[in-house]
């Protein structure tokens, strides 16, 4: 985290990481503790966004394929998804990666991952999962497929 781009808020149109602990912890059945983001949209007091991390490393690339037509242009770092709820709801893919975070439990700045890094992060084996182990998570995220 401290080597990277630390910003205050997630940016919008990059993958983004940080630490976070959820409001309703107690009632999920397992959660991410440092998420991967690509943020879609504002909710109040936060972000609805895809957590890549709920889904195997083959299924964040295919994702992250899938994605690609939502890019404004080219390999470049300062390339961005435009994509929304509504642009990305009829993906399968994202049924399990659909997430809603409030800024008030967020526990870091967010790290900023430029388009020309987000395949190499997406393969990255950073997911902190409480209350279930990996494969659980990506069990459960094939059948939500």
């Amino acid at each position: 985290m401290s080597q990277g781009k630390l910003i205050g808020r997630p940016s919008a149109g990059r993958l983004n990481m940080f630490f976070y602990d959820p409001k309703l912890k107690k009632k999920l059945p397992y959660y991410d503790t440092f998420p991967l983001v690509l943020p879609l949209e504002s909710i109040s007091g936060g972000f609805m966004g895809l957590n890549f991390h709920y889904l195997p490393y083959l299924l964040r690339f295919r994702l992250l394929e899938r994605l690609q037509k939502f890019a404004d242009g080219g390999m470049k770092s300062t390339t961005k998804f435009e994509a929304t709820y509504d642009d990305v709801k009829g993906i399968n893919l994202i049924k399990p990666t659909i997430k809603k975070y409030l800024y008030s439990h967020v526990r870091s700045q967010f790290l900023r991952i430029d388009f020309d890094e987000a395949a190499l992060a997406v393969y990255l084996p950073v997911q902190q999962f409480r209350k279930a182990g990996t494969s659980r998570v990506w069990s459960d995220s094939r059948r939500m497929i």
